[in-house]
């Protein structure tokens, strides 16, 4: 969902060649490796950092995890002019 996101708005040009469709760990941990690299150079502008510990708790299924982060992403988007 975040490079599909990432990918709609222009911040990884490449969606369907880097990212793996998978459910298991190291799947999601080379995604995520990917969207972590994304919002390191779209991260300035749309003020979103993704720390290694937001991830794991992503791929761990903690509630609320992914929420949090697409909240932010929301957020950077809108204040960016970029989402609605």
């Amino acid at each position: 969902l975040f490079g599909e996101l990432l990918h709609k708005h222009g911040f990884v040009p490449d969606f369907e060649d880097s990212f793996t469709d998978g459910a298991s760990a190291s799947v999601k941990q080379a995604n995520f490796s990917k969207v972590k690299s994304a919002l390191a150079g779209a991260g300035s502008a749309l003020g979103v950092r993704l720390k290694d510990a937001q991830i794991s708790e992503i791929i761990q299924e903690d509630r609320g995890a992914a929420l949090r982060v697409l909240y932010q992403l929301r957020q950077g988007l809108q204040k960016a002019g970029i989402c609605a």
